[in-house]
């Protein structure tokens, strides 16, 4: 990134805006209409499309063209609301350096459609330099319009600038940033429609590229509906510790996002930033290797909902690889398909969790919670719909290391549940579950019979250490149900000492023909 970062810097200081030519814009309401000619702008000037002017308007129609060096529409702080149009096939606007929309200008705007194409051998910058470049706006759309840069910066500096690609229009660079410093904010950028798409495959690139949404960037935006497409090898949210509430959503049927080219790529919500937030929704599709939900970040989240939402094809899953409270939400319809998936994975990372409350996780191969070393804690929740840990052979485990695997309804099915640690916690309150094997810790805390005698029931259970341990039971209903917060002690063991230590009890009159009590063991502080 920081080699990156000044090849950049060596391309904005070698402008020369306020000493560029006027380009044949003198004046304020002037347009210039280039159709069906080329034109050829000689030297290193600008080429300005209003500079300290407004509402000027450049017009490339009728298979015109131009060329020239660096393109400005808009420079310097009186040049607002001035408009370049390409339109038309074989429609051409070529820069040979940068392309700029917005230099310390608010408002400007370059509409490219119906098959125009606008080339830059640079970089082009929305919203360059200053807060005061504001509300520039470019369009790409129809079938055939094509802008293509090496380097994409919607927000340099300057805020609520946006980018729209619809009706078939495409934008091909390496590496686009959506708020690009300090002063971008609220950026956004916009791929609808069927035939749409963002693709970081220019020339100059190692294959494909990123996007990085929100870069020491507040509140800035990535909307992908009605079949619009992404294609990038990785796309950041939040790129750093400074950078806060950058968002995206990707929603309806054909919308798509497919990250990586062949051997892998990366999604990560929250590297190093926080808030970040990412919906699939209603038939959109995110396809990637690696994902994370709060790489170092925190309070980042990702919601997975809808008929036809889907998240897959990771190898893994990070939920909180260095981070707190990151969330995986999967709400009705939705699908999270991954094989390996971690919850709070390195040391310090707590209060992280996936909450499965109506859609479905699929996990082929290991699902862990939390480290061995006790030093992280997460939390896996299935409320509604299912859980599903397993694959054709059977061995798919789900391992509690440091943190709760929590099942209040749905359906839960894993291959092989493990739960061995001190700090780990399994809660059944409610529920399917089905298991293949069981591995726990033969001196832990736990239930380890309920067995009929007559009309009687005996409960056995392997005490907690040096804590008094309470024996509470719940009435039931002819249906099977029961409120937790009926339960009551009905039995007490104090003052035990030793790990491994059994007790029992037998509840008289308590075995009936159908469900009349429920038990739990607690330890009493």
């Amino acid at each position: 990134m920081k080699q990156f970062l000044a090849v950049v810097f060596w391309a904005v200081v070698s402008f020369s805006f306020t000493n560029s030519a006027r380009a044949q814009f003198t004046a304020n309401f002037q347009t210039n209409t280039i159709s069906g000619v080329r034109s050829n702008w000689a030297g290193f000037g600008a080429y300005n499309v209003g500079s300290n002017t407004f509402l000027d308007t450049l017009i490339i129609q009728n298979g015109g063209a131009l060329s020239n060096f660096d393109g400005i529409i808009g420079n310097l702080g009186s040049a607002s609301n001035n408009t370049a149009i390409v339109t038309g096939t074989g429609s051409l606007w070529t820069n040979g350096d940068v392309l700029v929309v917005g230099s310390s200008a608010p408002g400007n705007n370059l509409v490219i459609s119906n098959g125009g194409l606008v080339y830059c051998i640079g970089g082009t910058f929305m919203g360059y330099a200053l807060a005061a470049s504001s509300n520039n706006t470019v369009t790409v759309t129809g079938s055939g319009s094509v802008w293509t840069n090496i380097d994409l910066y919607v927000g340099y500096n300057g805020g609520h600038n946006r980018m729209t690609i619809s009706n078939g229009g495409a934008v091909r660079d390496r590496t686009g940033f959506i708020g690009e410093g300090g002063a971008s904010v609220s950026n956004v950028v916009i791929i609808t429609d069927p035939g749409s798409f963002w693709s970081h495959d220019a020339p100059g690139g190692a294959g494909r590229g990123q996007i990085v949404l929100g870069d020491i960037s507040v509140g800035n935006q990535l909307i992908t509906s009605n079949g619009g497409a992404i294609y990038s090898s990785s796309l950041i949210f939040g790129n750093s510790t400074s950078s806060s509430s950058n968002s995206a959503i990707i929603t309806g049927a054909g919308s798509v996002w497919n990250l990586g080219p062949v051997g892998g790529g990366s999604l990560e919500v929250g590297n190093g930033g926080q808030g970040s937030r990412l919906t699939i929704s209603d038939g959109g599709a995110v396809h990637v290797t690696f994902g994370y939900i709060g790489f170092a970040g925190k309070n980042d989240m990702v919601t997975v909902t809808g008929t036809g939402a889907v998240w897959d094809d990771m190898l893994d899953l990070y939920i909180g690889n260095n981070g707190k409270t990151n969330a995986l939400s999967i709400g009705p319809g939705g699908l999270v398909v991954a094989t390996n998936a971690y919850v709070s994975y390195l040391a310090g990372s707590v209060g992280n969790h996936i909450d499965v409350e109506g859609g479905t996780m699929l996990v082929v191969s290991n699902a862990t919670i939390g480290n061995a070393g006790c030093t992280s804690s997460g939390t896996i929740t299935v409320d509604t719909g299912e859980l599903l840990v397993t694959n054709a052979a059977g061995n798919a485990t789900l391992e509690v290391l440091s943190g709760a695997l929590t099942l209040n309804g749905g359906t839960t099915i894993v291959d092989r549940l493990v739960i061995t640690n001190s700090c780990a916690l399994f809660v059944h309150a409610g529920g399917t579950l089905i298991v293949g094997s069981y591995v726990f810790d033969t001196n832990k805390f736990r239930s380890t019979a309920v067995t009929p005698s007559s009309n009687d029931v005996l409960l056995t259970w392997m005490m907690g250490p040096g804590a008094t341990n309470a024996l509470q039971a719940a009435p039931g209903n002819p249906n099977g149900g029961y409120t937790t917060n009926a339960f009551i002690d009905i039995f007490v063991v104090t003052n035990n000492s030793a790990a491994g230590t059994v007790t029992n009890y037998l509840d008289v009159g308590a075995g009936t023909n159908k469900p009349a009590r429920y038990y739990r063991v607690r330890l009493v502080p």
